[in-house]
């Protein structure tokens, strides 16, 4: 709710037939995303839904103050790989609630290294905050356009 509509529900829960739309430019050119949020889902089962099966990114989403949230999360990857049979698929890891400091319970650190060992980025982010909200979902967009060979990976470079 909070990328496309710039509100944020404390008690917002989601349903399966949740649906989102927002249009947005990036790298000058415009996209209409559509956005299903399956948090409403059993856990793990993301690829049992047949809406599921024309997806050209993932956003998977995880609260730093829940070590179980993560390791939910863990399973419903596994899941969208085996029912994919793509490992890289194009997706961003976001660690969100980083609002709640106090109550963290997996380091940066942690978020970062899986991130690396499946090949995405990672945004750490706060919904009730808005930060870093719209980010996430320009990192999603950029690797599904990277995945199609519309971009390239950027090059490092050593300048002196």
């Amino acid at each position: 709710m909070r990328f496309t509509q710039n509100t944020f529900y404390e008690d917002y829960m989601p349903t399966l037939d949740d649906k989102m739309h927002k249009d947005v430019t990036l790298l000058g050119q415009s996209y209409h995303l559509e956005i299903a949020d399956t948090a409403g889902q059993e856990s793990g089962s993301p690829g049992s839904s047949s809406s599921m099966l024309n997806v050209d990114g993932w956003v998977l989403v995880f609260s730093m103050a829940s070590r179980k949230s993560l390791e939910q999360l863990r399973v419903t990857r596994n899941n969208l790989v085996e029912s994919t049979g793509y490992k890289n698929l194009p997706m961003v890891l976001v660690g969100n609630k980083v609002d709640l400091t106090d109550e963290c319970q997996v380091s940066a650190e942690e978020v970062t290294k899986l991130a690396g060992d499946w090949g995405c980025p990672v945004v750490f982010a706060s919904a009730k905050c808005n930060q870093n909200v719209d980010a996430v979902f320009e990192r999603c967009l950029l690797q599904v356009e990277k995945s199609m060979g519309n971009l390239k990976d950027e090059k490092k470079c050593n300048l002196s």
